[in-house]
């Protein structure tokens, strides 16, 4: 009899642990996918099975810093930040991202939303974007031309340069920075293609210089007009054609 009891018993713990270990085997199946009706979050992190994050969806104040050529920047996206999307490689930098915003200042909309594609280790050098302020409103394709050399090059001149005392070495650095900007070596707007803020619509191309030197508008008065420019702005050719000055 008590052989027959203790036998009763070890067959009621192994069922109890069968029907236990059954449960949470079943809840992890539950838990690996789970449909939500509704989830209010400030951040969503999407990321590899290493961890290694690939995008992230976020409101405005979450916005993760920057990461370029594999170094983290705290701090870099100085002024207004936007609620979207940050993409991020397969080497973990910042390479795109969708951005959007919409306010009211002094009874006037100021709005604006970008999709951008940046250069690898660069900026963006694709994007489609959008901004008004009151009654000026743009939108239209965006291309830019980016230089090989990493943007983190860039970026760590210019703290350095920030933390430098005042006086002529800090300005001549700076002067320095301004002049290969000038020659198009930072990187340059390149072509666009969309309605302008003044009304008109069309096709602008840059040099690399950043110098308008062709453009295709259909101006507000309906009007359409193909220019040609030099590297001062000045028209030398018009279809039609300008009447002399």
């Amino acid at each position: 009899m008590k052989i027959r009891k203790q036998l009763r018993l070890l067959q009621l713990y192994a069922g109890v642990s069968s029907t236990l270990l059954l449960v949470l085997l079943l809840s992890g199946f539950q838990s690996a996918r789970q449909k939500i009706t509704e989830l209010d979050v400030e951040r969503i992190n999407i990321v590899e099975p290493d961890g290694k994050i690939r995008m992230t969806i976020s409101n405005k104040e979450r916005v993760p810093d920057p990461v370029i050529n594999g170094k983290k920047y705290t701090g870099a996206r100085k002024g207004s930040k936007s609620a979207g999307m940050i993409f991020f490689n397969d080497e973990g930098d910042e390479c795109g991202g969708l951005a959007i915003s919409g306010t009211t200042s002094g009874g006037q909309p100021q709005a604006g939303g970008a999709l951008l594609f940046d250069q690898f280790h660069q900026d963006q050098t694709v994007g489609i974007m959008y901004s008004q302020s009151g009654e000026r409103r743009s939108a239209g394709l965006h291309v830019w031309d980016r230089p090989l050399t990493p943007a983190s090059v860039y970026v760590d001149r210019m703290q350095a340069i920030e933390r430098m005392p005042e006086g002529a070495e800090k300005q001549k650095a700076l002067d320095q920075i301004k002049q290969e900007a000038a020659r198009g070596e930072l990187g340059m707007h390149r072509l666009f293609v969309g309605n302008n803020a003044d009304g008109s619509t069309g096709l602008t191309i840059a040099d690399r210089l950043g110098k308008q030197r062709i453009a295709l508008v259909v101006d507000q008065a309906n009007k359409a007009h193909l220019q040609f420019l030099d590297e001062a702005g000045k028209v030398v050719y018009s279809i039609p054609s300008e009447p002399p000055k």
